[in-house]
């Protein structure tokens, strides 16, 4: 019981899980799991977008870079040392120190892509352990106003289970995501036949100089897309159909209950989304202090 508001802050992911799991969603959804209706809110989990984000993956001939491999991380022990010690060296730095708002196609008035560069073979987010192991380098190229929309859903009435995350990438009607991600793979591929490569650059496993249509490169940047940790939108603030808070976050139909995190922001921002967030719950704790 509170006695004076609930502030749920659980994310894009877990706070629409939280709130039809309390019977606040849809009710068709609702019914499936046996859940009690509290209140008809068709928007809750709906409209998830994220920043998708596929590769440029080089083979290196220089061995300077960071790799998972036995020996590499042998020899990466001095760094480690160094660190520890004097927090400097080669471990003090950020792992992606070079990225960059660009424009995929020269026709645009502001960027719609946003690069990623990391010396390291980076892929799956980290889970192709067997692909870091060797020497290279890679561009990640997330499309930063992506079109398609994606859900969170039940699995179960079991608070303990995860919840369905459908990011449903690259499935806008019009094709603009798609567009975009092609294009921007192209861009990066222009930077990285750079000169300034030449001493580093073996050839490019992914996508590969071989795959040079745009339904080949498409393919290609499907095989190994992968997300931005930036999802929002599955709260989202408004007055239509879909929207589950109001301009003060509070949940529409329901006293005194507030969703103040990532999944209020009706579309995604071009770029990363901690700042945002914070700005957000800055704004509404001023609101609240208000009232």
């Amino acid at each position: 019981m509170a006695n004076k508001e609930v502030i749920l802050s659980a994310g894009s992911i877990q706070s629409p899980q939280i709130l039809m799991l309390s019977g606040i969603g849809d009710k068709d959804e609702l019914e499936k799991h046996n859940i009690a209706l509290q209140k008809h809110l068709p928007g809750v989990g709906k409209n998830l977008q994220e920043h998708v984000d596929s590769c440029i993956l080089v083979r290196s001939k220089k061995r300077d870079g960071f790799t998972s491999s036995p020996m590499s991380m042998l020899k990466m022990l001095p760094d480690t040392l160094e660190y520890m010690l004097k927090k400097k060296g080669k471990l003090a730095n950020s792992m992606l120190e070079a990225g960059a708002f660009l424009k995929s196609s020269d026709e645009l008035s502001r960027p719609d892509i946003q690069l990623h560069m990391v010396p390291l073979l980076y892929d799956d987010n980290g889970r192709d352990i067997k692909l870091m192991g060797g020497h290279g380098y890679s561009c990640h190229i997330c499309v930063l106003r992506p079109e398609s929309r994606g859900s969170i859903q039940l699995k179960s009435n079991n608070y303990l289970d995860d919840p369905i995350i459908d990011f449903n990438f690259l499935s806008d009607e019009q094709g603009k995501d798609r567009k975009v991600m092609i294009d921007g793979m192209r861009q990066v591929r222009k930077i990285m036949a750079a000169p300034a490569f030449d001493e580093y650059r073996i050839d490019e496993m992914h996508p590969g100089f071989e795959n040079e249509s745009d339904e080949s490169i498409l393919a290609k940047a499907k095989e190994r897309l992968g997300l931005v940790y930036h999802p929002v939108g599955t709260c989202k603030m408004g007055h239509d159909e879909l929207a589950v808070v109001d301009t003060a976050l509070k949940v529409h139909g329901i006293e005194a209950l507030r969703v103040i995190d990532a999944s209020v922001m009706p579309t995604l921002t071009s770029g990363n989304t901690n700042a945002p967030t914070i700005a957000i719950a800055e704004k509404v704790a001023e609101m609240i202090l208000a009232d």
